[in-house]
Formats: C-alpha cells, structure tokens, sequence
C-alpha cells in the first residue's frame, strides 16, 4: 500500500469540483423486446470535462447545446462533468421522444412476399429497413427465388440488415367470402405465427421477435382475434385502418392545416397508407407536413404500405426523404421497421429513470496525470511477484482503483 501511496503523491496538484451522476434505468416493467436502445436527454448546461461510462465501456454522446443525446442499451450509466454556473436541472435525463431525437418517424411495410425485390433494393440502397409482411403458408424454407421473399433471403440477408418479419396470417383469408378455408380468425393469426416463428428459431438472432400483425385487406373481423391472439404469442402491434400518421408524445391529438396526427398513446393498433403505390405525390407532402409542424412537443410517426411492382413510386418518396431530411439534407427523420420504432416507444414509456447526484469527485483530468501511471506501475510490479498468492492479494485491489475507488483512497 505504501508503494501506492508514493505514486499518488502528486495529487497535490490542484483539482476542480467533479460532479457524479449515477444514472439506473429500471427495464422491469418493459415488454421482452428484439430491439432495446433507449435515447435519453442529459441535461449538462455549461458543464466541462464530461465523460458518460457504463462499467468500464465508455459511452459515446452527442453534446447539444446544454444537453447530452445518448444512445444505449444500458440500464445503468455514470456522468462525470465540472459543473459551470448554471447548477439548475444539472443531470436532469428525460427519454428522447425518438430514437436519437429524431423530429419524426416512417416505417414502411410489404404485404404478400411476391414481388418485392426491386423495391426493396431501393430501401436496401439507403441502408434503411422496412418490413415484410409475410403470408405464412407460402413463406418457405426450401426456396430463394427473385419473385418471392422466403426464409433463406430473410434469415441471411434482410434480417441482418434491420429487417422486420411480421406476421400477415397464414392463409390471408376473408372468412366472408363463399369459400373460406377456416372459419377462425384466431387460428388464423396463431397458425401464421408459429410458422413465422419457427424460421426465426432457425436465423442468426432466434431471440427476434414477430410482434407486428397486419391484418389481411385491413379486415376489422380481425381485430378480437388479435387482441386475444396478443395473450399467447409476442404479438404487441396490429396494423389496419386509416391511422397512419399519429403523434408520439402528446396524448391528444394535432391538428394542423388538412392532416391530424392522431395520439399514439395506449394503442395497439395502427393504420396504414397504400397512397405510396398510386400517389407518391400525397405520401410526400405528408412528409413535408411532419417536418413543417414537428416541435419538441410534437413528435410524428407515419406508417406506408405497398405491395409489389410499385419500385418507382417508392424510389421517388425515398429520394425525396433521403435529400431533404436524410444525410444529405436536415437529418431529421429515422425510417425504421414499425417493430422497431414501437419497440422504442414501448420502452420508452414503461421504464422508470433514477439519478443519483454525488459531488466533489476526483478532477477526471487527474487521471492521466496521476492515476493511470500509477495503475500501470502496480500492474507491473505485480506482473513481476514470484507467487500467484501474491499477486491475487493485489489484483483485486488494482480493480477498485477508478471511479468511486479513486475517491475513497483520496478521502483516506
């Protein structure tokens, strides 16, 4: 111990006041999900030497104005900073409405397998994902052809890529019809679902989950069905009707010129736009309209649906997105599966946020200085003891010393 306390000598020189923010994200009451970032808004005001870490993984951030934007998966985080004069709201984290602060949301989806390839190579060419809605019966393992999508292009390609697989029943049936197959919408939708769920125990991430319906031809005769099939399955969204574009942090709804995004709040059930397929033109003024009214407290998310052979409608609404509000324009929009932008929400808003403020750490800019010659020191020496008794004797100790370690040996 005395050999430590020779390297530390040097702590004379003079520090600032270090603050320390313990930041734990209680998950208990979130749903098990495939995708578990968070975004949470750290507010820093003029605060400098910051650094954010979980364990000994350094966080990364993004500094915006007086708040930090981070992206995690995390649940438990440690903001160290030198607080300037504005002290008020210091280490307030508030969830981001979506991921990475982004003004709004699109998810787009493919009903029916057949004939998505093109226009799926063109969200593939932006690297943004979308969705496909599979009619299980015809969904194979044993084929990988260009005018269907099956098991072997979705487990090693698309799924990679961010992709969602959602359920679209097994037989797409209308059981109103003269000669339906079945006369059970559950079954219907359980039946799709295990199907579904049996090819994805077979990929490279079986813990992915199916949790999106689309009900077929929008048939509300599905919607009990669904809300039963929900206790059985992982099934936690349905897509039908007509509210595709909806607001994600208000619990009413916005009213703006001729559009309304309605509230998102407790639903289980989305609409969806077939426009894209005949009028890319009112799929991209309702684009414009998400960014012309989105606002810190109004946050959009808009959800489009095409079938096959509309590659060139759908190549002009992703152009469009892609440079004004992509990289190559604001940035603003995240386009994302509706498994993956509801997974967001749903975290979102079960999980409960606590921080624990401690000040007068030590300064971080000592470590360098200081503490890590040190560290490097004791590693050595140990590295030369004869015995490994000895040697698990110090290493222990050598693990202590960051974080809360260095500041209980200073108070010493």
């Amino acid at each position: 111990m005395s050999l430590l306390l020779l390297f530390l000598r040097p702590a004379e020189i003079q520090s600032q006041s270090v603050t320390i923010c313990n930041i734990i994200l209680d998950v208990s009451a979130v749903p098990q999900l495939y995708y578990k970032d968070a975004t949470l808004l750290i507010q820093v005001n003029d605060a400098t030497d910051v650094s954010l870490s979980s364990g000994r993984d350094s966080i990364p951030f993004t500094q915006a104005g007086n708040q930090l934007i981070v992206t995690t998966q995390a649940t438990e985080l440690s903001l160290s900073l030198s607080p300037g004069s504005q002290s008020a709201d210091l280490c307030k984290v508030t969830p981001a409405p979506l991921r990475d602060d982004k003004k709004w949301a699109w998810s787009h989806g493919f009903d029916d397998n057949t004939f998505l390839k093109n226009a799926i190579s063109e969200f593939r060419a932006k690297s943004w994902p979308a969705t496909i809605f599979a009619i299980a019966k015809d969904y194979r393992i044993d084929r990988n052809e260009n005018w269907i999508v099956d098991e072997p292009f979705y487990n090693q390609t698309l799924l990679s890529e961010g992709w969602a697989l959602g359920n679209h029943s097994w037989n797409h049936e209308r059981f109103d019809t003269s000669t339906p197959t079945s006369e059970d919408y559950k079954e219907d939708i359980l039946k799709g679902q295990a199907h579904l769920e049996a090819a994805i125990g077979r990929s490279f991430a079986p813990d992915f989950r199916v949790m999106v319906f689309a009900s077929p031809n929008f048939s509300s005769a599905y919607n009990q069905p669904f809300a039963e099939a929900m206790a059985e399955t992982d099934l936690l969204l349905q897509e039908t009707g007509n509210d595709y574009l909806l607001t994600v942090n208000s619990d009413s709804d916005f009213t703006a010129g001729s559009n309304t995004a309605r509230t998102l709040t407790n639903r289980t059930q989305i609409g969806r736009d077939i426009s894209i397929e005949f009028a890319p033109e009112q799929v991209i003024a309702t684009i414009d309209w998400m960014s012309n009214n989105q606002s810190s407290g109004q946050r959009f998310w808009y959800n489009s649906l095409a079938h096959g052979t509309k590659e060139a409608n759908i190549k002009t609404v992703i152009d469009h997105v892609w440079q004004n509000y992509g990289p190559e324009g604001s940035n603003e929009a995240w386009v994302a599966s509706s498994t993956e932008i509801y997974s967001y929400i749903l975290k979102r808003d079960a999980m409960k946020i606590n921080v624990e403020i401690t000040g007068q750490a030590i300064d971080p800019s000592l470590e360098n200085k200081v503490y890590i010659p040190a560290i490097q020191s004791m590693r050595n020496w140990t590295s030369s003891m004869s015995t490994e008794e000895e040697k698990r004797q110090v290493q222990p100790f050598l693990l202590q010393l960051s974080g809360r370690g260095l500041q209980q040996l200073k108070e010493k």
